[in-house]
């Protein structure tokens, strides 16, 4: 849960939430946290013998696991959907893991598919560029076999080590808000594709997106595109 002290002001810049979180943690464990202010920061013993936790100066927060550690809301507002409810899919955009899969025009990923399949054995995958995790070799890679295709398009039995056929024929995507790119929709050179944004693809379809790991500084807080969007559009 949340408190704060009746009659504090509503958190802004100058207030700085001191938190005290159960261990193992769950939503409806629940978080304590006082909205402090800053010269109460300097000393956590301080600040809970001013506020002991649990005491009635304390108010709860929401209990989902991604909501803030904010108040909860109250009022009429507390009442509306939320934007993310109206939709049938709220997730991340297309991870790519590597950038030569993604170009302004098709011919260049042609060439590049070209380049990377005519190689040497030795070299491919330096070309390809890996899939790296601290123990070794990650989701893609040259010799990864991926059974499964994007929705939409011809399944692709071979590892790429092994690939000597021609590119999937690229398909406009949605790289940046304002920058529509081209990408080759091949589930073995893309890191995380998200199957579901390929399974909704259609010349009917738009997808909204939104800024949630950060506030965004400047710029629109939503866009809109025709295309599978990229995680950072």
């Amino acid at each position: 849960m949340s408190r704060q002290h009746a009659g504090a002001p509503v958190p802004s810049p100058c207030f700085k939430p001191a938190l005290s979180i159960p261990q193992p943690y769950s939503p409806q464990a629940g978080v304590n946290t006082h909205v402090a202010s800053a010269p109460e920061l300097f000393c956590h013993r301080t600040l809970t013998t001013a506020h002991p936790i649990g005491g009635k100066a304390w108010v709860d927060c929401p209990t989902d696991w991604r909501a803030p550690f904010l108040l909860a809301s109250t009022g009429a507002w507390a009442t509306f959907p939320e934007l993310e409810d109206s939709f049938i899919y709220n997730g991340s955009g297309v991870v790519p893991g590597r950038t030569w899969i993604i170009a302004p025009d098709a011919d260049s990923l042609q060439r590049r598919w070209q380049t990377l399949t005519g190689a040497p054995a030795a070299e491919k995958e330096t070309l390809f560029h890996p899939h790296l995790l601290k123990e070794g070799l990650g989701d893609r890679h040259t010799k990864r076999v991926v059974s499964l295709a994007l929705a939409g398009f011809e399944p692709r039995p071979l590892p790429i080590a092994d690939e000597h056929g021609a590119c999937s024929p690229p398909v406009r995507y949605g790289f940046r808000s304002f920058d529509r790119q081209w990408i080759i929709p091949d589930n073995r050179v893309i890191n995380r594709p998200n199957p579901e944004l390929w399974a909704m693809r259609s010349e009917q379809k738009v997808f909204l997106a939104a800024l949630s790991r950060t506030s965004p500084s400047t710029g629109p807080a939503l866009t809109i595109t025709g295309f599978v969007p990229d995680l950072d559009h």
